[in-house]
């Protein structure tokens, strides 16, 4: 009866709280180096990089011709959060992984706020995804 009932906002929230929350009530903290916001048995982002581009965040990362895919059409995910401001920009199917890069328009008045960054990526038919990977911060306080 209990695996019937789980799905993958219950599983990312139960890993989150074991893995991202830090201290205890009242005073709880997100460690935003160990969210997972997708978990899945496809590869993960190879040399992952995220820069400050005109409009917004150029991610970029490696696709060796010699591996072995199970598909190249895997689409790249996108996520900047602002934890100040509650809110992300996101994208769920972006770039083919065989493109290399994707920019995530960002708009004018968010490019220089404090914002957490994550890639991940998502296979075409949507049945299996990579385990995502933290980038890091920009513009922190």
């Amino acid at each position: 009866y209990k695996e019937r009932h789980k799905t993958a906002f219950s599983m990312a929230v139960a890993y989150n709280k074991k893995n991202a929350v830090t201290g205890t009530n009242p005073d709880i903290g997100i460690a935003y180096e160990k969210i997972r916001l997708s978990e899945g048995n496809l590869e993960e982002a190879i040399a992952p990089t995220a820069e400050m581009a005109e409009e917004g965040l150029k991610f970029s990362w490696l696709c060796p011709a010699d591996l072995d895919w199970p598909a190249n059409t895997d689409r790249v995910m996108l996520l900047a959060y602002f934890p100040n401001l509650k809110t992300a920009v996101y994208l769920t199917s972006a770039a083919q992984r065989q493109q290399l890069t994707e920019i995530l328009k960002l708009p004018e008045n968010l490019r220089a706020e404090y914002m957490e960054i994550y890639i991940s990526f998502v296979a075409e038919n949507r049945k299996s995804a990579a385990n995502s990977t933290y980038l890091g911060s920009f513009n922190e306080v």
